[in-house]
């Protein structure tokens, strides 16, 4: 089996990236439509005859003409509930619900509720990072995100302005180390990290592919689900801190050249919190090789710092 190329590449210095809306206005004038001039022929007055008045005759309704009703005749509760029963449901109240509980895993679980809204995508925003997923045919999501801080704060943003705002104490999360990254578009990047020496396929290397080490209790969490026009996806690397163990664990970011991809500039940014509490960024505009390149595999060794774990 041909195993895909990875090709190393050097990323440095931060690109700060903005996202802009622009509205297009265009204005319609009627055009001018050419007139012609005509001389109508003149009619005085004193050559119009006046109308003749023709009698009208005299119409009186006979009986057979007259419909009557009585109260017996008038619609009843029986015909009222038959009326009823074609007629369209209310439309749902058109407003957001959302609620945050904290998890397993100092994570937190968001429901959402958008009536109005039925697979629709959904943002959410939350310390610096955002992502979309789109509701279901109810306008149900329901999704478990890990905590970036002990003080989780969710922006939910859905369309036309709507949106709600929720707060969860999630305590644990200083006992926690994550990593994110974090991109819009085609770009399909991946975490990669490889704990205490592990290899490409070992039991060490935590990745999409194989997102948890139950040594370690570490995990990776894919947020996002590629819907919509401009979709948001991330993902988070989580280490758990108190379990005895030191060393490194070596983070890279991988990313396959594809026919979407192959010559375009991707644009991401990493999110990293220590166990400090604090909260970096760094920014990368990446330009990827041409179409001749399909297939390969982009290896970028300096976009995360490499995590340091000392034994508590």
């Amino acid at each position: 089996m041909t195993m895909p190329t990875k090709t190393p590449s050097l990323v440095a210095g931060t690109v700060a990236c903005a996202l802009a809306i622009g509205w297009a206005m265009q204005t319609f004038a009627p055009s001018a439509v050419g007139q012609a001039t005509a001389s109508p022929d003149v009619v005085t007055a004193s050559m119009l005859a006046p109308p003749k008045l023709i009698a009208q005759p005299e119409y009186i309704p006979e009986d057979e003409d007259v419909v009557s009703r009585n109260d017996s005749e008038l619609l009843g509760p029986s015909d009222i509930v038959e009326v009823s029963e074609h007629l369209a449901p209310p439309l749902p109240s058109c407003t957001v619900e959302a609620s945050a509980e904290p998890v397993a895993h100092a994570s937190v679980r968001l429901t959402i509720d958008a009536p109005c809204f039925p697979a629709t995508p959904v943002a959410i925003h939350h310390t610096g990072l955002m992502f979309s997923v789109s509701s279901d045919d109810d306008g149900h999501l329901d999704i478990t995100v890990p905590a970036m801080k002990s003080r989780a704060v969710f922006i939910v943003s859905v369309a036309d302005g709507y949106g709600a705002v929720v707060t969860a104490d999630v305590p644990d999360a200083a006992h926690w180390t994550r990593v994110a990254l974090q991109w819009q578009g085609l770009g399909a990047f991946q975490i990669h990290a490889r704990e205490f020496g592990a290899g490409y396929g070992d039991t060490g290397h935590v990745w999409s592919g194989a997102p948890s080490n139950p040594v370690t209790g570490s995990f990776l969490t894919h947020l996002g689900d590629g819907t919509g026009l401009a979709p948001r996806m991330a993902e988070i690397y989580s280490f758990p801190s108190g379990k005895g163990l030191s060393g490194l664990v070596d983070l890279t970011v991988e990313t396959e050249v594809t026919v979407d991809t192959c010559g375009e500039t991707l644009t991401a940014e990493a999110l990293e919190r220590r166990d400090a509490g604090t909260l970096t960024s760094r920014e990368l505009n990446l330009t990827m090789p041409n179409c001749g390149a399909i297939g390969d595999f982009l290896v970028l060794n300096n976009l995360m710092e490499d995590l340091k774990i000392a034994a508590n």
